[in-house]
């Protein structure tokens, strides 16, 4: 019997590409967490492209885990402390 956690959604994130790989797309993350540890939330998640491998290797350095994933996304969650 799992216990039902609530989690709060990261639908877009963004960085053109002239700023990329500058620590923005971290920054971002790292504002997202804290919004929702602020709002209560003890987990995010967000689905990606499979085959965005960049922003899959982003989110794995900022600590996000892969989870189920559908034939063309992947499900990725972090929990929050």
């Amino acid at each position: 019997n799992k216990e039902f956690i609530p989690s709060m959604g990261l639908v877009v994130i963004g960085v053109l590409p002239e700023y990329q790989g500058k620590g923005y797309g971290s920054l971002l993350l790292r504002e997202f967490e804290a919004r929702a540890r602020k709002e209560g939330f003890r987990k995010i998640h967000l689905s990606v492209h499979k085959d965005n491998h960049q922003a899959i290797k982003a989110y794995r350095r900022n600590g996000w885990i892969a989870g189920k994933g559908g034939p063309s996304e992947l499900h990725m969650f972090k929990d929050l402390d």
